[in-house]
């Protein structure tokens, strides 16, 4: 699929991002491991709220660790049934 031209600026290599964006990228810590579930969905009318928790292993070089949090999400019901988010908020312990 040909590309079209106005849009082959947004997908050609650009080293001096690259350079900038090579070291904060490379501390970034690694997931070594992800779990989330879903803890409680209510359903009020046309909307959804929905209540997660994740845990989460955590490496970066020499340190390593565990991660905890919990989501809210609302969900609006779309006219045709499905849903979409409306808001969504995180939370880390």
């Amino acid at each position: 699929m040909a590309v079209p031209e106005w849009h082959s600026d947004f997908i050609k290599p650009n080293p001096e991002i690259d350079a900038f964006l090579k070291e904060p990228v490379n501390q970034l810590p690694v997931f070594e491991q992800q779990a989330s579930r879903n803890d409680q969905i209510d359903e009020l009318g046309p909307f959804v709220i929905e209540y997660t928790s994740h845990i989460a292993l955590v490496k970066n070089g020499d340190w390593s660790g565990v991660s905890t949090g919990k989501d809210i999400r609302i969900w609006r019901r779309e006219p045709g049934g499905s849903l979409k988010i409306f808001r969504q908020m995180a939370m880390y312990d």
